[in-house]
């Protein structure tokens, strides 16, 4: 179930990248060598197993940790950092013209790291995270490329500032949860409505503990969370939080993976299916598995042919297979990729 990709015409070896699937190709960007923040890129095609480089020509500074988004037409990337700081600005990518075209930065919010970023189908939508002085912060922008403007997110009973929280958009809202900030770890978030500008608070009832380094997914009915870790131990816990009733609910740890954070998560349309990340004392790791959300039920993810484990990676969801590509298995970053078809039951 797990296939090598081709790494013929590769983008050069990197981590801290960002990846997105268009529908029929995954395009990745920037990230960080092993020795300078990167500007370049690559389209795969999983149908012809055949990569093709992108062009630099207008696209963004060199940066890694930005975030990404897919509008149906466009690749947005934001923010990240280089040698110069944390960045405000970014750039837009079209591959059927392999063309960039710049983001204005008038009214942006200002540069940050650990942010997190969704599409909603309209406007790119970016909060959180940390400015050039490592402090945090509870704001954020919408971005609309169809006019090339930015328009401020409203901090009334926005969730308190944080970096390093998850974001999901449940096609009505923009949920956000978990982090850090200078007064610890988080377990708190709240729900955006960019319809009304407003936010709501999500209730803490029942919710997973405070943890950074955790991914969530949205099933179209719940937002489940997992992994982490709180500072001293990593985690292999997790919840599911109803937005529409406003409850959490914990989810199995029998036969989960090993706890980790760092890692990457995609949804499948039944499972989630968790990938890397950093165990115990940082060491990375090799393995995963598979959430089935209406079963509680988790299965191992086969690791026969696959190489070793792999921190700062990318992993999307082509519909049929997941796709992990890049990273580092702790000592050199590398160029190649697995394709993971999972057995449905």
């Amino acid at each position: 179930v797990w296939t090598p990709i081709s790494n013929q015409q590769a983008p050069e070896p990197r981590g801290g990248h960002t990846a997105v699937w268009t529908g029929t190709e995954m395009v990745i960007w920037g990230g960080i060598s092993q020795n300078s923040y990167l500007d370049t890129g690559g389209k795969y095609s999983p149908s012809t197993n055949v990569w093709t480089p992108i062009s630099n020509q207008q696209a963004p500074e060199p940066r890694g940790g930005h975030t990404v988004v897919w509008t149906g037409t466009e690749m947005i990337i934001w923010g990240g950092t280089n040698q110069n700081g944390y960045l405000n600005t970014g750039g837009r990518y079209n591959p059927l013209t392999d063309r960039w075209s710049e983001i204005t930065t008038r009214e942006a919010i200002i540069g940050k790291l650990l942010h997190g970023a969704i599409w909603t189908g309209q406007h790119m939508t970016v909060w959180g995270g940390f400015n050039d002085n490592n402090t945090p912060i509870n704001t954020g922008g919408r971005y609309d490329p169809s006019v090339n403007k930015w328009v401020p997110v409203s901090i009334k009973e926005a969730p308190v500032a944080r970096g390093g929280h998850t974001v999901v958009w449940t096609g009505i809202e923009m949920i956000i949860w978990g982090g850090t900030n200078q007064n610890g770890y988080l377990n708190t978030g709240g729900k955006y409505d960019p319809s009304t500008d407003k936010w709501a608070p999500i209730s803490v009832k029942d919710a997973p503990m405070a943890r950074f380094g955790h991914t969530s997914i949205w099933t179209e009915k719940y937002m489940i969370v997992w992994g982490g870790t709180d500072d001293k131990i990593p985690l292999n816990t997790g919840g599911k939080y109803d937005p529409s009733t406003d409850k959490w609910a914990p989810i199995s740890v029998k036969d989960a993976p090993m706890a980790r954070f760092g890692h990457t998560s995609i949804w499948t349309e039944k499972y989630m299916i968790v990938w890397g990340g950093y165990g115990r004392n940082g060491v990375s790791l090799r393995g995963g598995g598979k959430y089935d959300s209406s079963t509680d039920r988790w299965t191992p993810l086969s690791d026969m042919t696959i190489p070793s484990g792999q921190v700062l990676h990318t992993a999307i969801w082509t519909d049929t297979q997941m796709i992990v590509w890049g990273g580092t298995s702790g000592k050199n970053l590398i160029n190649t990729g697995n394709k993971y078809t999972p057995i449905c039951e």
